[in-house]
């Protein structure tokens, strides 16, 4: 066999064997990436699963020893992910108390899906209803069954300037996983209001994240709460400015009134 013969003989050789390893190839099922968001999802979840919810009348008691627990409240730079926070003296004893406070009635108010509790916890907290306060609620399914208090957290943070508010700090990594969320502003009004005192010397603001167990209704669904309150210096009170629900159910998120 001469050289000519040998070339065309390994040629038709190699041919072969890509043709051989194409068709391997074509026969194996196909091998996707993994999906980082469902990668976290499970993380996320798995992680929720070890610690125990309470249910919703035990709520203000359970998330009032957490978040007094050291470590809960962070502050500052170490509010990551909120903006360049500026520093700030620590939280005095009467606004952790009330700040407690602001959290433990909204989780209350969200909870019973009553105009009149939350009209109730609004005018404590200097607000009043900026529309009808005795609207029909047949639409309003909260399905709030119980609080898991170990998943909560506060973050304390003051802005350089309204610039770096934004909803989209609140949850941030948890919408991104999910992609489903819902967002309310409070339906009541009080004077002044945030953007009113925060144009020349931003308030603080407190990020806070409670995880809410929903009913059977909704199978027992957890989903991270994500309230928004900023410090009323001339009242001394903490006030509500926004909800964010990260929905992580497949079925239609619940209805809330805020």
């Amino acid at each position: 066999m001469n050289r000519r013969q040998l070339i065309a003989a390994a040629a038709a050789v190699l041919l072969i064997v890509a043709n051989g390893a194409v068709w391997y190839a074509r026969r194996q099922p196909e091998r996707t990436p993994p999906n980082t968001r469902q990668v976290l999802r499970k993380q996320i979840v798995d992680s929720w699963e070890d610690l125990s919810a309470v249910p919703l009348a035990d709520a203000p008691d359970a998330l009032r020893q957490t978040i007094s627990t050291e470590g809960r409240l962070e502050q500052g730079r170490n509010a990551a992910g909120f903006g360049r926070s500026v520093a700030h003296r620590p939280l005095t004893s009467h606004e952790q108390v009330d700040l407690i406070d602001a959290i433990t009635g909204a989780v209350t108010a969200i909870g019973a899906a009553d105009p009149d509790t939350l009209v109730a916890y609004m005018r404590d907290r200097g607000l009043k209803s900026a529309s009808d306060s005795s609207k029909a609620i047949s639409d309003i399914e909260p399905h709030c069954a119980g609080v898991v208090a170990g998943a909560t957290q506060v973050y304390l943070w003051k802005p350089r300037s309204l610039r770096e508010v934004s909803m989209v700090q609140m949850g941030r990594n948890e919408s991104w996983v999910w992609g489903n969320e819902r967002i309310y502003l409070p339906s009541f009004t009080g004077n002044p209001i945030f953007e009113q005192v925060s144009r020349t010397n931003p308030a603080l603001l407190a990020d806070v994240r409670v995880l809410i167990e929903h009913d059977d209704g909704l199978g027992r669904i957890r989903s991270p709460y994500f309230f928004r309150f900023w410090y009323a210096e001339d009242s001394k009170q903490w006030r509500p400015l926004a909800l964010k629900i990260v929905w992580t159910g497949n079925q239609e998120p619940p209805s809330v009134m805020y």
